[in-house]
């Protein structure tokens, strides 16, 4: 299952996730976001269920 965050850098918000490779490496994916914290977190959540 993959993980994710989000963070602040200037005025926009940025989400990441970490997922396994084909070797099983664990690798970060980022995006930006957009101003607001809360479309952001919904960008991940639906990042993350693409992924899976």
């Amino acid at each position: 299952m993959a993980k994710g965050s989000v963070r602040k850098k200037g005025k926009k918000w940025y989400g990441r996730f970490y997922i396994e490779d084909e070797s099983g490496r664990k690798v970060q994916k980022e995006f930006a976001g957009t101003e607001s914290k809360a479309e952001t977190e919904a960008m991940l959540r639906k990042a993350i269920a693409d992924y899976e």
